[in-house]
């Protein structure tokens, strides 16, 4: 089972830049995450990361074609508790196994700590 709090996360990620184009993400987490919940969690995404930059590689189809195998693959490759490094760089790799050049958030917001 997809992690509840990443699916809702991604689907924001998607809102927020105005581009919803992750409908059955949306209805997925509606039916994972309490309404409050999925309130709070969409909230905290637009008031505490409105600078985050990601890359608009994920906005494109090839992308969207391949990212529920490797966000799938990066579970059973890394787990829930992976350190952020580890898991970008695995994510990274994987989607260049599939030809598609991604770069993490970590890359590009030099000035943001994630921990």
């Amino acid at each position: 089972m997809k992690n509840p709090r990443r699916v809702w996360l991604r689907c924001t990620e998607k809102l927020k830049r105005g581009r919803d184009e992750c409908a059955d993400l949306r209805e997925l987490a509606a039916g994972l995450l309490p309404l409050d919940k999925q309130i709070q969690i969409e909230k905290n995404v637009f008031e505490n990361y409105p600078m985050l930059v990601r890359d608009r590689v994920e906005l494109s189809e090839e992308y969207l074609a391949v990212i529920d195998e490797v966000e799938r693959l990066l579970e059973e490759e890394c787990g829930e508790n992976a350190h952020p490094l580890e898991t970008a760089q695995a994510k990274a790799r994987l989607l260049s196994e599939r030809g598609i050049l991604w770069r993490s958030e970590m890359q590009l917001n030099p000035g943001v700590l994630f921990d």
